[in-house]
């Protein structure tokens, strides 16, 4: 969080350090501006190596950030005592590593240290901070170094206090007695950012709170923070599920709607971030977005897209019917022709006629189809099924298409079941195209479709039927195997030079298997 100067109010001449216990600024998930760079950082590039050998050798664990707030050094004695190694901290953002190796009670208040650093161009210490299997306590030193006003490095500083004794700090006490802490909060207005005690009570209540949801600080200090979600989320328990999930898993992040003081509801994005102090939960803290503008905007997108989609599956399906019909007479018309008395380079003519001509009927029958599917108006007509008569019949009309050496065949169970309810054309369809495909890829070894089936144990009248077509074909890289089945997509496989035709045949599938 970056702040002018000026809306702080703030003597900044001595530069003095200033102390606090708590600190809780938006986390870095709900602010991107607190993730990159400002105006006024720069990244300074590697450190010199009598520079980097200061902090790597100096006895006061220190972590060095840059400019974008990225791990640049880190000392030997912070390595030691942190069980850390240096590659896994050097290049990482702060905010990726855990709160315990830097060390800092948790992300919200290493957080705000550093925004308050970075604003009043001071150092700022974050006490007490507590660290899991070690006997001391700690103080963390937050330096900002610029240079000419542009942030250049951050120095995060443990100082080693004194061995940890019982009640040394109250755990009970206000986590937020630091003024400059309040103005920090207080300034926010686009967020709603408020504490709740262990069990979910309000405890604190800023201004972009009391813009966001309606309530004075009056008003809802104390009340139980399930004031703001609907009565379904009541009734099964959301409120409570998502603090045992913050607790659980160190935050927890949700969006849906929320509910202000007039009963108007807003699309929220929620971070819950939970509070320690010396390794003892204290509390929670919650920033809220107002993402409804966001959420409407998306929805008229999703309206858009639908509707030009539909629009698109429309003319699809009126293009193919008004071609099919003019399609069908020329190929009757060749037909007729075929059967005349032609010399040969007529028949050879006609017959390249007629090859192409058969293509594009298949491609408008494919586009017709593939729209109906799109559009759920495809319906399917049960009957009787031969599995094996349907896979010999594809295997018989692929024969020709298949490239000298290779191989085409099938592999079916003896007792597979002669006689299965479904729509036969449908299925000889998808298969045909498949085999087609496989054919039309392999350029030497086999094309092999395997057939098998299983009792459907739920269901003793029933069988589970799985069908494979099988290739040693030039096949698919791993990162083009989601996009099998995108419509009109180039395909990134290198083709053979006589692959050439407009394929529709595995978005036909996935459309028709999807229905």
């Amino acid at each position: 969080m970056v702040l002018d100067q000026e809306m702080l109010h703030l003597s900044l001449e001595d530069r003095r350090p200033v102390s606090f216990d708590m600190l809780i600024t938006p986390p870095a998930e709900n602010d991107d501006r607190s993730r990159e760079p400002s105006r006024r950082t720069k990244l300074p590039g590697k450190m010199s190596d009598p520079m980097s050998r200061i902090y790597r050798y100096t006895p006061t664990p220190t972590i060095v950030l840059d400019g974008s707030l990225r791990v640049t050094e880190v000392s030997d004695s912070h390595i030691q005592l942190f069980q850390n190694t240096r590659e896994q901290l050097i290049g990482s953002s702060v905010y990726d590593l855990a709160p315990r190796t830097v060390p800092a009670p948790d992300l919200a208040l290493l957080s705000g240290a550093l925004g308050a650093a970075v604003a009043t161009h001071s150092v700022q210490s974050i006490e007490s901070v507590g660290v899991a299997g070690c006997d001391s306590i700690f103080t963390l030193r937050v330096t900002p170094i610029f240079d000419d006003d542009v942030l250049i490095y951050v120095l995060l500083e443990a100082q080693s206090l004194t061995e940890k004794t019982h009640g040394q700090t109250r755990i009970d006490q206000q986590p937020f007695l630091n003024e400059t802490y309040k103005i920090l909060v207080n300034t926010v207005k686009e967020y709603a950012i408020f504490m709740l005690d262990t069990r979910g009570h309000i405890a604190t209540w800023n201004s972009g709170a009391s813009i966001l949801k309606g309530y004075t600080s009056n008003e809802i200090i104390g009340q139980h923070f399930s004031i703001f979600y609907g009565a379904e989320d009541r009734r099964s328990q959301k409120p409570a599920r998502e603090l045992d999930v913050c607790l659980r898993e160190g935050k927890v992040e949700d969006e849906g709607w929320r509910y202000r003081k007039d009963g108007g509801r807003f699309w929220a994005n929620v971070m819950i971030t939970p509070i320690f102090q010396l390794g003892r939960h204290v509390g929670f803290v919650k920033v809220t977005r107002d993402l409804t503008e966001r959420k409407a905007a998306e929805a008229r997108l999703i309206n858009a897209f639908e509707d030009t989609a539909k629009l698109k599956e429309d003319f699809l399906a009126n293009m193919s019917h008004e071609l099919r019909t003019p399609m069908n007479g020329m190929f009757l018309a060749l037909t007729m022709l075929m059967r005349t008395s032609l010399n040969d380079d007529q028949r050879e003519y006609a017959l390249v006629l007629e090859d192409s001509t058969s293509i594009l009927l298949q491609v408008i029958n494919d586009v017709l189809d593939y729209s109906k599917l799109s559009s759920g108006s495809f319906s399917l007509t049960p009957d009787v099924v031969n599995i094996p008569n349907v896979i010999n019949a594809v295997i018989r009309n692929c024969q020709q298409a298949t490239k000298p050496g290779v191989k085409l065949e099938s592999s079916i169970s003896s007792d597979f079941p002669p006689t299965l309810q479904g729509d036969s054309l449908r299925f000889r369809q998808i298969l045909q195209n498949l085999v087609s495909n496989a054919v039309k890829f392999t350029e030497k070894g086999y094309v092999r479709v395997n057939a098998a089936y299983e009792p459907d144990l739920n269901h003793p009248q029933s069988y589970n039927i799985s069908i494979e077509v099988v290739d040693s074909g030039i096949g698919v890289p791993e990162e083009a195997v989601s996009t099998l089945f995108t419509p009109l997509l180039v395909s990134p496989i290198r083709l053979p030079s006589d692959i050439k035709e407009l394929d529709w045949d595995s978005r036909y599938v996935k459309a028709w298997q999807s229905s």
